[in-house]
């Protein structure tokens, strides 16, 4: 053999070897498939894509959906450690989100008693009685959650039935709905509720025909009350957040939108991220009060905006509120579709004489306020004119973000 065929020979060799080796570290290189810490098989997944609307299993690993799927197209994200749920044909739908919620308040209400879906007076009666017998030591019987309708036709409670029940211990209960509260004669001698006592700003005292109170108590004159209540503990709350997101997990909310007291407990909300524990994503609203945004409340919405900005807890929006709610005790509902329709409401104008005037007034404070921010915005409106400012708000807010970043969100 000659010299020139050894090389040749040998030059081969070397490219064949190099070859091989290059190919081991292109197939060590290739991305394998992420294994999934969960996937979920034979089910029925809506997936919300309209290239794809149905899936048999879909594959999730660190809060994510890797993949979606046939069965056999999620095996390749399968590992002996992956947990293997089988759905037997039930049905999967994407996360929800609540997009109004003071969660909060909501989730401390869980802990007191609970009238949801109380719909006479003896119902409620036997819950608060229940509720007293079984906590002896707590000093007031909180709770939350009566309806209107169940005291027809004035759709006012009255104390005398609270009374009847708990005449030892101060009793304080919310409406459904936060715009009213109810109390019994124990908390309304503690707060100092007699027949001169004079109505709050943006509240209502209801009284009978001879001037005393009956213990309904519109917007802000619950606050004569409610100030008198045990405040919860740093600890208490934190508790109760926990068994809020239990709760709304249940019901598979992954995300909430809050538009009221909970901003002042931003802290809470990220000390339980940074324990592990937040299993909910909120987007907290700052609640700002008629007419405009004053100077120590911008710097609180440009602090949160700046601190609080990823998928978790998110700020830099703001809760404005344009008219009041609905008077209950007002029976035709058609009454919110006039012009005129804020002339009835409880608050935040029920005192004023020209509440048309103070809507367009306090639009145009919210609208030079939120403008001057470029934050994003909640609004409150129930009448037609207000829901018409509303409108006309969201619009002038979408203008100027397509103007100052090029896009509208």
């Amino acid at each position: 053999m000659s010299n020139t065929t050894r090389l040749l020979l040998r030059l081969w060799s070397l490219l064949l070897i190099s070859a091989i080796l290059s190919a081991g570290a292109s197939a060590a290189q290739t991305p394998q498939p992420h294994v999934a810490k969960t996937i979920l098989l034979n089910g029925r997944i809506y997936t919300l894509d309209s290239r794809q609307p149905w899936a048999e299993a879909v594959a999730i690993s660190g809060g994510k959906i890797l993949a979606v799927g046939r069965v056999k197209d999620i095996s390749s994200y399968r590992d002996s450690s992956t947990k293997v749920i089988d759905l037997g044909g039930r049905l999967v739908l994407p996360g929800f989100t609540d997009c109004h919620i003071h969660f909060m308040d909501g989730s401390l209400g869980l802990t007191q008693v609970i009238l949801n879906g109380a719909t006479t007076v003896a119902e409620i009666q036997k819950r608060v009685k229940e509720y007293a017998a079984a906590h002896p030591n707590e000093t007031w019987i909180t709770g939350m959650g009566w309806t209107y309708p169940t005291f027809a036709p004035t759709a006012l409670p009255d104390k005398k039935f609270l009374d009847e029940v708990v005449s030892d211990r101060p009793v304080y209960l919310v409406a459904f709905d936060g715009h009213s509260s109810w109390a019994n004669s124990k908390a309304l001698a503690i707060a100092g509720i007699k027949r001169d006592t004079p109505d709050p700003p943006n509240g209502k005292i209801v009284r009978d025909n001879n001037g005393e109170a009956t213990g309904a108590l519109k917007e802000s004159a619950g606050d004569l009350v409610a100030k008198f209540l045990p405040k919860p503990s740093r600890e208490e709350r934190l508790s109760a957040l926990r068994f809020g997101m239990h709760e709304a997990n249940k019901f598979g909310l992954v995300r909430v939108h809050s538009a009221g007291q909970d901003f002042e407990w931003l802290d809470l909300y990220d000390e339980l991220r940074r324990q592990g524990d937040l299993t909910l994503r909120f987007y907290i609203a700052y609640f700002l009060d008629p007419p405009e945004l004053t100077g120590d409340a911008i710097n609180k919405i440009e602090a949160a905006r700046r601190t609080y900005k990823d998928e978790w807890i998110s700020g830099g929006v703001v809760k404005t509120m344009l008219d009041g709610v609905v008077d209950w005790t007002a029976v035709d509902c058609r009454f919110l579709l006039t012009p005129s329709a804020t002339v009835r409401y409880a608050s935040p104008w029920m005192r004023m004489s020209k509440p048309r005037k103070a809507i367009r007034r306090t639009t145009r404070g919210h609208a030079l306020s939120i403008l001057r921010l470029s934050v994003l915005k909640i609004s409150h409106a129930s009448g037609s004119l207000a829901s018409w400012q509303a409108f006309s708000l969201c619009m002038l807010i979408r203008m100027r973000t397509r103007l100052k970043f090029g896009r509208a969100t």
